[in-house]
């Protein structure tokens, strides 16, 4: 739909500027669930789809959409994913299944530098109400001490609430075996898995 007043930034998914730059006017689409491949990211596990995934991440808290869609593939990324300030979201993947040398279904899989991100290839931060359904993590990076972080260890002021893992696949594989766990807890409340290593540390309800 062309929006003659927008000034929306190009995200390269749901906004686009035209060739011609104009200050205001974008073309813009909309969707309950927004696919992350609408944002570029291949799922070949060859391409970086880090920037693909930010991308996408922020359609979704600043478009206020009601969750988005992880197509089949494995979906490399470098940097830490943050979920910070996420409200009443779900993430529907293909299945979680995974495997040591070769994965099926929608995964995301780490591959990191543990100097640059010791703590937390996903980290989450003040979330309430987010499902992840169907939806497979693997962590390839050597060294971190969690693989997943949810709610701040230290600081009760970022806690999370209400944070559903269903039907989702944890694992690591190559060399990605973490020093302490590979998913912290801390400071949460109603967090629920089917599969993974938990360490709960702080205050929990469950």
């Amino acid at each position: 739909v062309w929006i003659p007043t927008s000034t929306n930034a190009d995200n390269g998914g749901t906004v686009f500027r035209p060739d011609s730059a104009p200050a205001a006017g974008r073309w813009e689409r909309d969707a309950d669930m927004l696919p992350l491949k609408w944002f570029g990211a291949k799922g070949d596990f060859t391409t970086d789809d880090t920037a693909a995934i930010q991308a996408w991440q922020t359609a979704m808290a600043t478009q206020y959409h009601r969750g988005g869609i992880v197509g089949p593939g494995r979906y490399k990324y470098t940097s830490p994913l943050s979920w910070t300030d996420y409200r009443n979201l779900m993430i529907v993947g293909s299945g979680g299944n995974f495997g040591s040398t070769a994965q099926t279904g929608s995964t995301f899989e780490f591959v990191g530098d543990s100097v640059a991100h010791a703590t937390g290839g996903l980290v989450f931060r003040s979330v309430f109400s987010v499902v992840f359904r169907g939806v497979g993590f693997v962590n390839r990076t050597a060294g971190l001490s969690y693989f997943i972080d949810i709610g701040a260890n230290d600081s009760p002021s970022l806690s999370s609430h209400r944070v559903l893992f269903d039907e989702c696949g944890f694992g690591t594989a190559g060399s990605g075996a973490c020093s302490q766990a590979g998913i912290l807890v801390a400071n949460a409340k109603f967090v629920s898995f089917k599969g993974g290593l938990v360490d709960f540390r702080g205050e929990r309800d469950f």
